[in-house]
């Protein structure tokens, strides 16, 4: 099965940090191929002028017990005529369904960039136990693991880090009767030896659909990083409103 998807950004309001990625898991699993794109433009005028675009993808094979995903993104933006590169990602997932009984293992690795935040690259790689339940009208996703996180600094390598982090996370979707949903994700990453340095990420997205292949969607979403290099902000938010269209 082939799916593909182009959204497009209607409102956005943010301040720059490296936000934790969300990594769905409450995607219906079809035997077979699965994929996605996606798109977007932006411009903002007046003392700043700023043109930003970003592409992503995402695709998926279940073979059985067996699951392949991997998504990545590419975003840029041009501010008083400078290009900046505001974000790369790579991420590639393994998933092992009934591993332990109703549980899944899942394991992964992820490489990122932004030079807006003054992260040449941001390497993880780990893995963990999961389990979801899938209902019409609510349905939930649980992790609990470990990854090693090596960020290297764009300009400055003794500022370069290689630690040791938990990672939790809980995804929820909510299906009303009205066929909205509401989507909320959460995410804690504390250094296993430093608790003091972690990231938490909450994200909520309400989807109203318009027909059957077009959604509006509005988004807010949370990130904390209390070890951010430089003097990038250690919290940001961000809201959004998109429309997708399916076909």
């Amino acid at each position: 099965m082939l799916r593909k998807i182009i959204a497009l950004p209607l409102l956005l309001l943010s301040a720059q940090s490296m936000a934790t990625v969300i990594v769905q898991g409450l995607n219906e699993e079809v035997e077979g191929w699965v994929f996605k794109l996606a798109g977007s433009f932006a411009e903002t005028t007046g003392k700043t002028e700023k043109t930003a675009y970003g592409a992503s993808y995402s695709t998926e094979y279940n073979n059985g017990l067996n699951q392949f995903r991997s998504h990545g993104s590419l975003s840029y933006n041009e501010t008083n005529g400078s290009t900046v590169s505001d974000n790369q990602l790579v991420h590639l997932r393994y998933v092992r369904k009934e591993l332990a009984g109703p549980l899944r293992g899942e394991f992964f690795y992820q490489n990122q960039a932004n030079d807006v935040n003054l992260v040449a690259e941001r390497e993880l790689v780990g893995g963990g136990l999961s389990y979801r339940d899938l209902n019409e009208q609510l349905s939930y996703h649980v992790m609990v693991g470990v990854m090693n996180e090596k960020e290297q600094h764009l300009t400055d390598s003794s500022q370069d880090r290689d630690v040791e982090r938990m990672t939790i996370s809980t995804q929820l979707q909510w299906t009303f009767k009205s066929k909205n949903r509401l989507n909320v994700v959460i995410y804690h990453q504390p250094n296993i030896s430093e608790f003091d340095d972690y990231r938490t990420t909450l994200e909520s997205t309400l989807i109203v659909p318009l027909g059957e292949h077009v959604d509006i969607n509005f988004s807010y979403a949370n990130n904390m990083n209390t070890t951010p290099f430089g003097d990038v902000p250690k919290r940001s938010t961000n809201f959004e409103t998109s429309i997708s269209y399916r076909f």
